[in-house]
């Protein structure tokens, strides 16, 4: 995994939450990806959305 790719999906996850739950944001830590993956300097997928 890349880690813009690891800031892509916590900022959707950051806004998905904000538009449910606009208090629970602050709650949100920064993003730990599971021991599986490993995170790598690089970009976000081509196939994201922008």
């Amino acid at each position: 995994m890349t880690s813009e790719q690891l800031d892509h999906e916590m900022e959707h996850l950051h806004a998905k939450v904000t538009a449910r739950s606009p208090e629970w944001p602050p709650h949100l830590d920064a993003p730990r990806p599971r021991p599986l993956f490993v995170v790598v300097p690089g970009p976000v997928e081509v196939w994201e959305r922008t």
